[in-house]
């Protein structure tokens, strides 16, 4: 079990967390202020990973960056689409795991948590 969870920390370091951590050097040295703010939050949430809810919360906050009205350069464009498809392969496989994954999600989902990131986008 803590292979399989020291595995799941590292896949979610060199896919999404190691990747974000360098576009929010991007955004800083761009001087875009609300932009890394914006993706440091998602940074810290996978700092570590605590559990697969939080990726999945992480993933769903990273997907609504097209949606805030934030002006990307060209650079942080391209980091950004290429996060977009590391997260959503990500959560293909996290969502194809096994069927008590999918139980355990939406008992999850259900969280005051999960509700209140719901309500907001």
């Amino acid at each position: 079990m803590n292979d399989s969870i020291s595995s799941f920390d590292q896949i979610v370091s060199n896919e999404l967390h190691e990747p974000l951590v360098r576009l929010c050097a991007q955004l800083a040295s761009e001087g875009a202020v609300a932009e890394h703010e914006y993706f440091n939050q998602i940074v810290l949430m996978l700092s570590p990973p605590r559990s697969e809810i939080t990726v999945l919360e992480a993933i769903f906050q990273l997907s609504n960056c097209a949606f805030l009205n934030y002006e990307y350069s060209f650079e942080a464009t391209e980091q950004i689409d290429k996060i977009l498809e590391r997260a959503i392969s990500l959560s293909e496989v996290m969502s194809a795991d096994s069927r008590q994954w999918l139980r355990r999600s939406t008992r999850a989902l259900s969280s005051p948590s999960i509700q209140r990131l719901l309500i907001i986008s």
